[in-house]
């Protein structure tokens, strides 16, 4: 197990902002990566992806912020090709997985960024945190209010709306609320729970 104290700063912070994730750039030599510190979960997920593709390896981060650096086989091999690790001679020393989390933590912003997320990793957060939907349906159409209906908004739908759009999560979190959702861009510009229009139709 090894501590990750750099995550140990940015939770402090999180949740002084009443943030559930936060996001960070990695560069590993000429390989562009981004990272996701999820709070929400229990245990904390660090979720990797490397840009411009969809590769992506999520690990847990254990109590004390510790991570596990000894990976299952299927997680060893998903970083290396993440990581662009050739295959070793017989009789070379293999990659060693802590090397790189050593360096990462180092790397880890001391302080909270300001990060716009693109559409292409909107669309990596979609599939990977709700499989089972439409990952090109990222942006917002509009609300739903099911207040007197006798219906109440789906945990995917709040999961969904949480990871893509967490200013809006925050305003709806107490709220009897769902966030109808689109493929199409443009009708999602700028975006936040003022703006929104409220709509009658399922949730997406």
């Amino acid at each position: 197990m090894y501590c990750m104290s750099g995550l140990k700063n940015l939770y402090k912070q999180m949740k002084d902002k009443d943030l559930t994730y936060t996001i960070f750039d990695y560069r590993h030599n000429s390989i562009a990566l981004v990272a996701m510190f999820d709070i929400d979960k229990n245990p904390f997920q660090l979720l990797i992806i490397k840009k411009g593709t969809n590769l992506t390896l999520s690990l847990d981060i254990e109590y004390g912020f510790s991570l596990e650096t000894f990976l299952l086989p299927e997680d060893y091999e998903k970083l290396k090709e993440i990581l662009e690790i050739p295959r070793m001679p017989k009789g070379e020393n293999p990659f060693q997985p802590s090397e790189f989390f050593k360096e990462f933590n180092k790397k880890i912003p001391s302080t909270l960024l300001e990060y716009t997320q693109s559409s292409e990793i909107k669309q990596i957060f979609a599939k990977f945190y709700n499989p089972d939907e439409d990952e090109n349906k990222i942006y917002i159409l509009g609300m739903i209010d099911w207040t007197g209906k006798n219906k109440t908004y789906s945990e995917k739908n709040r999961e969904k709306t949480r990871i893509l759009y967490p200013e809006v999560y925050r305003a709806i979190k107490d709220k009897n609320i769902s966030i109808k959702y689109t493929s199409n861009e443009n009708c999602s510009k700028n975006t936040t729970y003022q703006t929104c229009k409220f709509i009658h139709d399922e949730e997406e």
